[in-house]
């Protein structure tokens, strides 16, 4: 809720600068978008987000996706190897309205998104015959309301953040085994209620 509030007031203290200028700085109807990094936590490599724009009269349909997936090894306690996979891939579908102030646009709307996320850990170790798997996997569906910034920095180029509020149902599995008991899978089912970070930036391309 920090977050929201902080770019709540940073609109609130712009507005009244910038009433006078409320054309569009683009006429542009088409967006592609890339967002890649929290600029506030440059050490947590966030998922890969790609997305598309079509503008219409004060507003625009938005659709996109996020994925990222990973694969390590490395040493375990046991002086055995661990290897852990990653793999996540959330496409949305929304609706966007927006205010110019010259070269400053206040976005707000709300997408749908499904999610899909699966991870895997193994621990073994051949010389004392050690053997240990975990997986969790999770679908999720979604109703996000977003508030956003972006600054165009030319007509063809700009950058913007937004920050959400995420409103979903999921529903998961767990499962384990090892060498010492039987294997066991859980499910998991739920609803959650998740602010979204700030600091999410994306490089926006206007044709």
């Amino acid at each position: 809720m920090k977050q929201l509030l902080i770019i709540v007031a940073v609109f609130a203290f712009m507005l009244p600068v910038h009433s006078q200028g409320s054309e569009s700085y683009t006429d542009k109807k088409n967006e592609l978008n890339i967002g890649f990094f929290n600029a506030f936590e440059l050490n947590n490599f966030s998922d890969l987000g790609i997305g598309y724009k079509r503008m219409v009269k004060n507003g625009a349909w938005r659709v996109g996706t996020g994925f990222g997936f990973s694969n390590s090894n490395s040493d375990n306690d046991n002086g055995g190897l661990q290897t852990h996979n990653y793999y996540n891939f959330s496409p949305r579908i929304g609706y966007e309205w927006y205010q110019n102030f010259d070269r400053l646009q206040l976005q707000y709307g709300t997408d749908l998104v499904t999610d899909f996320f699966k991870t895997t850990l193994e621990d073994e170790n051949e010389s004392t015959d050690y053997y240990r798997f975990y997986e969790r996997k999770e679908s999720k569906a979604s109703i996000r309301p977003f508030l956003g910034l972006k600054v165009f920095v030319t007509k063809s180029i700009s950058i913007s953040t937004e920050t959400y509020l995420d409103i979903g149902y999921s529903k998961g599995t767990v499962e384990e085994n090892n060498n010492s008991s039987s294997s066991s899978t859980q499910t998991e089912n739920g609803a959650s209620l998740v602010l979204g970070p700030l600091g999410v930036f994306s490089i926006n391309f206007h044709f």
